[in-house]
């Protein structure tokens, strides 16, 4: 009998936002007969990854997801958004107050998320019923599928900001929903499941941890050899981010030795101060958002020297991970599963309220890259994050779920 499995993705194959999925789907297509990729919001135009055979991809549910009838509710929230740039004048101080307040953040997402569960169930109502489906992110889809199915098997991930509230404005307002409809969930992190243990104790059976993997790079990093210190980071241009405290903190090294600074993802030229964004123009590249194969070019072909993460919030950060694949040492903000990624003895693990000289202070007497620190950080990377390392026992554990209604032993 042919044993399937669906797969709901945000935008996989398409464009570059969940693409590390590209090295987990050769081991489902191992095991599974069939597996059929379901984008929400596929990115036309960008990259297209290339999937097993056996793989199908069926866009009805980013049809159905992006049709005027389906995403009222996101029209309604964005335009209400949008209102709070107007004049004054056309706005009176209640409606702008109530606007920017929380609550109201809270209630927007709660209305689009429950609009699209609607939508996935709908969806997964006129799809064949897998022996087993899998949502790469907790969310909205998670409870629309259960509703969909109620006796499927049904695994998901936890990553950081599908299951820490305090990583979006909003909140999370479907999160004890969307862990109350998984036969198992996974968090990336051991911190990412204490912290689901700690919210939902009744859940504790379903809970736990598979990382994400990686492919192990073929050789280290190089180091510079000409006295500057070469500078990399990655990610979004938000607040959660902090790429403006990175510029300040990149040209604060820069007083010290001469520095270069590469960062992809969008420019954050725009949210810095014009004397700040004037300062970084000699020493800042900003390449913009890049294919993860782009971004691995970068590591293996230029010198790195420090790799920079200072996010509020976090799961286990992949361009982490690869900066420690490579034996990147890595400056970062203790949050989430970061520490998990890049092992404190081996980096230097800042406190999240950390001040710009404080920085300083812990680069000054912490920083330490030579052949054996960085082949350390390579071996805990293999030992942790290699594909070998977590993708079997990945799917064993949904094998497991597949066959017996048990997450499979030895995972």
């Amino acid at each position: 009998m042919s044993v399937d499995l669906i797969l709901v993705t945000s935008h996989y194959p398409y464009g570059a936002h969940d693409e590390f999925l590209s090295d987990e789907v050769a081991y489902l297509g191992a095991h599974f007969d069939r597996v059929t990729v379901a984008p929400m919001r596929p990115t036309f135009g960008q990259t297209v990854h290339a999937l097993p055979a056996n793989f199908a991809v069926d866009l009805n549910l980013a049809d159905r997801i992006s049709s005027d009838s389906r995403v009222l509710p996101s029209k309604v929230v964005r335009g209400i958004r949008r209102s709070r740039s107007l004049p004054q004048s056309l706005m009176s101080a209640e409606w702008r107050a109530a606007a920017d307040s929380s609550l109201f953040r809270f209630a927007a997402k709660d209305l689009v998320d429950r609009a699209d569960a609607k939508t996935v169930r709908e969806w997964a109502l006129t799809v064949n019923r897998p022996a087993v489906a899998y949502t790469f992110w907790l969310g909205s889809a998670t409870v629309g599928l259960r509703r969909a199915w109620p006796k499927v098997p049904l695994v998901s991930r936890g990553h950081g900001s599908d299951i820490y509230p305090y990583a979006t404005a909003a909140g999370l307002p479907m999160l004890g929903e969307c862990v109350a409809s998984v036969s198992a969930l996974r968090a990336v992190s051991r911190h990412g499941r204490m912290n689901l243990r700690r919210s939902f104790p009744w859940a504790d059976s379903a809970l736990g941890v598979s990382r994400l993997g990686l492919s192990l790079p073929d050789h280290v990093a190089r180091r510079s050899e000409d006295g500057t210190l070469r500078i990399c980071s990655a990610s979004s241009a938000t607040a959660n981010k902090r790429v403006g405290l990175i510029a300040s903190l990149v040209l604060a090294l820069g007083r010290c030795s001469p520095v270069q600074w590469t960062h992809f993802g969008p420019s954050p030229v725009h949210l810095l101060d014009r004397g700040l964004a004037k300062a970084l123009e000699p020493i800042a590249r900003f390449p913009g958002h890049v294919a993860q194969e782009d971004f691995w070019r970068h590591m293996e072909s230029e010198p790195i020297d420090l790799f920079v993460n200072l996010s509020l919030s976090e799961g286990v950060p992949v361009s982490i991970i690869q900066a420690q694949a490579f034996g990147v040492p890595v400056l970062f903000s203790d949050v989430g599963g970061s520490r998990e990624a890049a092992v404190p003895a081996n980096n230097i693990m800042i406190p999240v309220d950390s001040t710009i000289e404080d920085m300083l202070s812990r680069f000054e007497s912490e920083f330490i890259d030579n052949d054996e620190a960085r082949d350390a950080r390579r071996r805990h990377f293999i030992s942790e994050f290699s594909l070998e390392a977590t993708y079997p026992q990945w799917v064993r554990g949904i094998a497991g779920l597949c066959e017996s209604g048990i997450w499979g032993e030895a995972s």
